[in-house]
């Protein structure tokens, strides 16, 4: 009898997080060993080791990357944790690394779907419109080199933004219940571990030896929209969770994502996060809303001790400092950094009316009087997302991005009310909470070409639709 060799990751008490069939030939593996051990020899002649050796680890990634793509998702999902860190001044080995593991892999797989497999990637009107958007995004190359762009430059650009995509192959494979719960464990963890380094960034710059409170309000701030968005996951996986052991590890993990909030300083995320708690009030159960207004209420009492026992006897400089970002939002247009994005979009603006149609280009900089530094500041960050699109890549395309955008956010909404199952009513739900947090936040900043933004959209759309599928499949 033929038997079936099973190899898998299992943790106790958790679900494999990846399984595949079938043992390898031992030809396969004998011919590959011995090619390597050519290849590394030659590599060590030469003096060039680590990239023959890199070329030898790339080749066995793209094997099982092609055999078991959930195992390619499972790898870029873990690998987020590094690619959510800021990346060095200029193209580091990390960037070659990730523009292969990301880019490379996701229009791999785009050509097989499509023109091998012949496979029905869109299912709605919000795929057609994504879709058509990174297509047409490309005439936008020619746009931005007339303005003196390198190609180079565009293409970095549009290469974050176009992460958005790998929407397409989560859903495709993660609509299974059972592999998306082992995708929501990994993703999970990645998510702590990005909180505890920013936690621990925060202590080495604002904690250490603190005096002033300017000291504290230089904390690293990056990836606020993922923060933002598992605090909202974590908060509806309490109020709908059952079983007290789970209840108190989503605690746990909540919290850590709240601090994590917190310590960025960034008064736009706290604000849409209270967003979505008068949300939650306004439309959960009456069961769920006790819950949250008790978890909440006692978070805030862990919060003030914490921040007391952390600072101990700068708790008052800790304080002040909170005080300070709370109150400097109520300046209105006295606010320095406002009078500064005044200032920027007045010339932005400009910039649109000037090319309404085809923008100026991805990675097209403009220059502006920064009243804060009392100098001219030359930079291609534009702290309004639709004012970013509209300058960069004009008006009509934007239309298309603000669409698929819309499009996904109202459906996540609907399908929390349509859902039965717990599970994807949080699911739903948490989505929509991304995808407000880039709404939002995108009036004040720019999240459409940051790392964890494009991240926490394509998770979003890839959830929604799950949801929605398992919500058809019900009714049949």
């Amino acid at each position: 009898m033929k038997q079936n060799y099973t190899t898998s990751l299992e943790l106790p008490g958790l679900p494999r997080l990846f399984s595949y069939n079938n043992k390898l030939p031992a030809l396969a593996i004998a011919s590959f060993a011995l090619v390597s051990l050519i290849m590394l020899y030659i590599g060590i002649y030469r003096q060039n080791e680590y990239i023959v050796l890199g070329i030898i680890l790339g080749s066995a990634l793209i094997y099982f990357f092609i055999k078991y793509p959930r195992f390619w998702l499972y790898t870029i999902t873990f690998s987020l944790f590094i690619f959510f860190r800021k990346s060095e001044v200029g193209v580091s080995i990390l960037d070659v690394i990730a523009a292969f593991l990301y880019l490379v892999t996701l229009f791999s797989w785009f050509f097989w779907q499509i023109a091998i497999k012949r496979a029905k990637l869109v299912t709605n009107l919000g795929d057609w419109f994504i879709l058509a958007f990174f297509i047409l995004l490309f005439s936008n190359s020619i746009i931005a080199v007339i303005h003196g762009v390198s190609f180079l430059d565009w293409i970095r650009e549009y290469s974050i933004m176009a992460l958005a995509l790998f929407y397409f192959p989560y859903r495709y494979y993660f609509s299974d219940e059972k592999y998306l719960k082992r995708l929501l464990i990994l993703l999970a963890a990645v998510c702590i571990l990005t909180e505890l380094q920013q936690l621990y960034d925060y202590y080495q710059i604002g904690m250490a030896n603190v005096v002033y409170a300017y000291q504290i309000l230089i904390s690293a701030r990056i990836n606020q929209a993922l923060f933002t968005t598992t605090t909202a996951f974590g908060i509806l996986a309490i109020l709908f969770e059952k079983k007290f052991l789970r209840q108190f590890i989503y605690i746990i993990l909540t919290i850590i994502s709240a601090f994590a909030l917190i310590s960025s300083f960034s008064r736009t995320f706290w604000l849409i996060l209270l967003i979505q708690l008068v949300i939650f009030i306004i439309i959960l159960p009456a069961k769920e809303k006790i819950k949250l207004i008790t978890y909440s209420i006692a978070f805030s009492t862990v919060l003030i001790l914490t921040v007391m026992i952390a600072f101990e006897g700068g708790t008052t400089v800790a304080l002040k400092a909170y005080e300070y970002r709370l109150s400097s939002s109520t300046q209105g247009r006295k606010d320095p950094s406002v009078q500064a994005r005044l200032a920027e979009y007045k010339v932005v603006l400009k910039r649109i009316s000037e090319y309404p149609m085809g923008g100026n280009g991805l990675e097209k900089k403009f220059s502006f009087f920064n009243p804060i530094a009392h100098a001219s500041a030359h930079t291609s960050i534009t702290h309004n997302g639709f004012l970013f699109l509209f300058y960069k890549i004009g008006i009509p395309l934007s239309l298309f991005y603000i669409f698929f955008l819309l499009y996904f956010t109202i459906k996540s909404f609907i399908l929390f009310f349509r859902s039965k199952e717990n599970f994807y009513k949080i699911l739903s739900l948490g989505s929509f909470c991304g995808l407000l947090v880039m709404i939002i936040s995108d009036f004040s900043t720019t999240l459409f070409n940051v790392r964890d933004g494009v991240f926490v959209m394509a998770f979003a759309f890839a959830f929604t639709q799950i949801t929605e599928k398992k919500l058809l499949e019900n009714k049949k």
